[in-house]
């Protein structure tokens, strides 16, 4: 895989379907020889936004994924359109688990959607 590669999803906004994001994301990152304990950072996080996106009443009933490989590892963007678009609270127990496991979690708003940012990067030795 190359910088600049993406692999687009997009999953019924229900619970059940975050298992095959959270799957496809760990196996991404475990193509691109990021440590075990990062694969596991990057299924807990996908996990946490999209609790936290599902939580905000999707609208449109799906959850668009978003991985983008870059030089150093990947980026993954959890996005769906919603009823409440304010960012979450950064002192809110989700937003702290985000930004301890992807270290710069940050989110957008456009319109009606809110999206979710999340980059990983390879262990550097």
């Amino acid at each position: 895989m190359q910088p600049g590669h993406q692999v687009r999803m997009q999953v019924p906004a229900v619970t059940g379907f975050v298992g095959v994001l959270r799957a496809t994301v760990a196996g991404l990152g475990a193509r691109l020889d990021l440590d075990l304990d990062t694969v596991e950072d990057l299924r807990l996080a996908v996990s946490e936004a999209a609790a936290l996106l599902l939580g905000r009443d999707v609208r449109g009933a799906v959850l668009d994924a978003e991985v983008t490989v870059v030089d150093d590892g990947l980026v993954v963007t959890l996005s769906a359109q919603v009823a409440d678009t304010s960012p979450p609270s950064r002192e809110s127990f989700a937003w702290t688990v985000l930004t301890a496991l992807s270290h710069e979690a940050s989110a957008t708003t456009e319109g009606d959607r809110l999206e979710l940012s999340l980059p990983f990067r390879r262990l550097v030795d």
